[in-house]
């Protein structure tokens, strides 16, 4: 694979039944033809899970995927993605998310990890270079997603990232999400239900190498070429986050309203972007090289929710949470955000 730039061609295979290891090389003309991600999982998934096994079968695989471009540090590429059986649809799925966990495991020295089987009892995956162990994770089993992820860091590498389940995984509840930094989540299709039946309670992540990039010049030329054009059309979106998109979908009749027996939600002002800029707001969290920005870390400052704090909320969860189920609160919304994100729920299906 030294002529090859971009991936590391290492598929970190994990066995958690048999807890066995293994290395093993990708074929260079696969990785050209499915690149990476959702198009390598999917290649391996039609391959080795038959439409006999279940979601829930020990022989399902679940796949954390990079791309190539992971790791190497150009602009908005860090989302990775996890590929496996659905629970919710019994048929393939793929789930994006941002955050540290795919750039490290690429420095790593892997382009995915590909684990199959059950656990006998509570288990994490950790991934430290070189070093790939299975560990016991009993005493972690049960807790909420923040407090796991806080356990999971200081038993193995305090540099680490964490992707983990919470209590909704463990009960393999079939919209439970994977959360990881406690901002970042794969929500739909039941990403985290495939954890629990697994007995999988959490990954972590840290590297130390490179990636190679071909012609790195040139491609840094190319990014901030994009960039530029990002910076020019894009401001809003960095501005004030994906919420900006509440009044945007309200005043085209799109927005979720009460289950979706309307597109137009009334008291929309309430749950707007604004409102969450001028009450809400503490800070942006972008993810890594990314020159939008949109991602942000929002409180409530007043009332019986006050002190909850969350990353987001982004438009999907205010719709669903909100106008969806006739909330006109942003205090209620935060909130809700909140216990989906610590029990681990998806927004968008709860």
């Amino acid at each position: 694979m030294s002529e090859m730039q971009g991936w590391k061609g290492v598929n970190l295979r994990i066995d958690l039944t048999g807890r066995r290891i293994a290395k093993d090389r990708l074929d260079p003309q696969r990785l050209r033809m499915y690149v990476g991600g959702k198009g390598l999982g999917a290649r391996i998934l039609y391959d080795e899970v038959g439409p006999d096994i279940e979601p829930f079968s020990p022989q399902n695989l679940l796949m954390l995927l990079t791309g190539p471009l992971q790791g190497t540090g150009l602009a908005t590429s860090t989302r990775y993605a996890f590929v496996t059986k659905s629970p919710e649809t019994g048929i393939y799925l793929d789930s994006h998310v941002s955050g540290h966990v795919g750039h490290f495991l690429k420095l790593a020295g892997y382009d995915l990890i590909t684990i199959r089987g059950k656990a006998d009892r509570p288990v994490n995956v950790s991934v430290l270079d070189e070093d790939v162990e299975i560990r016991d994770a009993s005493h972690i089993w049960g807790k909420p997603v923040f407090e796991a992820e806080e356990i999971v860091r200081s038993e193995t590498d305090k540099r680490a990232k964490v992707a983990a389940i919470g209590p909704a995984g463990e009960r393999m509840v079939k919209f439970a999400c994977v959360t990881s930094e406690r901002v970042a989540q794969a929500g739909r299709g039941g990403v985290g239900a495939v954890f629990g039946s697994k007995n999988l309670k959490a990954v972590a992540v840290h590297g130390t190498g490179s990636v190679a990039v071909a012609n790195e010049s040139g491609a840094k030329e190319i990014v901030q070429t994009w960039v530029k054009k990002l910076a020019g059309h894009y401001n809003f979106h960095g501005e004030e986050g994906t919420p900006y998109f509440v009044r945007v979908a309200n005043s085209f009749g799109m927005f979720p309203t009460r289950n979706f027996e309307s597109g137009f939600f009334e008291e929309y002002e309430k749950i707007s972007s604004k409102i969450l800029q001028e009450k809400h707001f503490v800070s942006k969290n972008p993810c890594m090289f990314c020159p939008v920005g949109c991602r942000r870390i929002s409180t409530v400052r007043e009332g019986k929710y006050a002190g909850t704090t969350v990353g987001g909320p982004e438009y999907e969860t205010i719709g669903l949470l909100g106008g969806s189920c006739g909330v006109a609160d942003m205090n209620a919304i935060i909130y809700a955000a909140y216990l989906c994100d610590t029990l681990g729920l998806d927004t968008i299906s709860t």
